[in-house]
């Protein structure tokens, strides 16, 4: 009779284990992730507005800033405001919203002065849409 028990017991609880185990594996991958979209959009706010710094710079000392040299300084205040503030910074992930963002700038200023120029840098290059831009970001 001691022998049935157990095993009814141990049929019971080992698959009973086990879902509590993936349960809490699946708990955590969902908190992970969370983590992570939520520092994604931070850096993504961080960017525009490093952005934004870069191009009152270059309006403050009347002048073109290049996209290399604005990158640059967007960077510098993103680094910046994330140590500031306490969060981690990637700058492969970084470096990757800024580039996107400072490209959307550009075809968005060029379109107010030359809509034909875009329109043909827009059917010879692809542009990453928020889905792939997201799976870069992850990679």
């Amino acid at each position: 009779m001691e022998w049935e028990v157990l095993v009814s017991i141990l049929a019971t609880g080992i698959p009973l284990l086990g879902g509590i185990i993936a349960c809490a594996i699946r708990l955590v991958k969902s908190f992970r992730y969370g983590q992570e979209e939520r520092r994604r959009r931070l850096w993504a706010e961080l960017a525009r507005s490093a952005i934004s710094y870069a191009e009152t710079i270059r309006d403050k000392i009347n002048g073109e800033l290049t996209g290399d040299v604005k990158k640059q300084i967007a960077m510098e205040k993103v680094e910046f405001d994330c140590l500031k503030n306490g969060v981690s910074f990637e700058r492969d992930k970084v470096s990757m919203i800024v580039e996107d963002m400072i490209d959307l700038t550009k075809r968005v200023n060029s379109r107010d002065k030359d809509n034909h120029a875009v329109i043909e840098s827009l059917s010879e290059k692809h542009m990453p849409t928020q889905h792939e831009l997201f799976q870069r970001l992850k990679s």
